[in-house]
């Protein structure tokens, strides 16, 4: 690990994370940038993220930890991060398209920790942990996606199903039904599940399969800048 420019504190916090990861989570730093982060969080059970892998990149800028962190775009569609001069941030987002009230269409996250309740106390697996705990638990009353947020609000149920088209549609068209299948049959979730005349069943909330047009115009919508 070149780490030999380093403050001792992200050496301290790079090596815990590494040694001792958070259930359900994987962030290592880059060989070219030890500040920069490859993240993978494995979407919480009982979640319409369950069974998925998303991955995210985090940056630490020269200030951290003391800089309260604020969010800064990437360059659209790199996965490099490039900081405008004079901002100081702390830069986390995700890579992969996710369907969700408080992650907008460049994977930005609206978090009270990334905002104005930032601590110098808080550390790089306080934030990862909180980015886990918010795919448990969506907060529209705080959206970063107003459209999402409002879907969340009006019509739950029809939410989470959308959430579900999205994460299983990323792997792809042609294995979409294969990929419902094997859930099913692997049991990853907790009530019924069942395929059955082109419907998937999961404990009674159904997802038509033929339904194309409909998760064509959500990710259109709602998912694809």
């Amino acid at each position: 690990m070149a780490n030999s420019n380093l403050p001792r504190r992200i050496i301290k916090e790079t090596q815990r994370l590494l040694s001792e990861p958070a259930p359900g989570i994987s962030a290592s730093p880059s060989e070219d940038n030890m500040r920069y982060f490859n993240v993978m969080i494995l979407g919480p059970t009982q979640s319409p993220y369950e069974g998925g892998v998303f991955k995210l990149e985090l940056f630490l800028p020269e200030e951290y930890p003391m800089a309260a962190p604020k969010m800064v775009d990437s360059l659209l569609g790199a996965f490099t991060v490039t900081l405008l001069p004079g901002r100081t941030v702390l830069h986390v987002r995700f890579l992969t398209k996710i369907y969700h009230p408080n992650i907008d269409k460049l994977g930005r996250i609206c978090l009270d920790i990334l905002k104005d309740k930032w601590s110098p106390a808080l550390q790089i697996r306080t934030v990862l942990l909180s980015i886990q705990a918010l795919l448990s638990a969506p907060n529209p009353d705080d959206p970063l996606s107003e459209n999402i947020a409002k879907h969340w609000k009006t019509n739950e149920a029809e939410a989470v199903e959308t959430a579900l088209y999205v994460r299983f549609w990323y792997f792809g068209a042609a294995r979409f039904l294969d990929q419902l299948q094997k859930i099913a049959a692997r049991g990853m979730f907790k009530e019924h599940v069942e395929i059955r005349d082109g419907v998937f069943d999961a404990g009674g909330n159904k997802i038509v399969l033929n339904n194309v047009c409909a998760i064509a115009k959500v990710l259109k919508d709602h998912v694809i800048s």
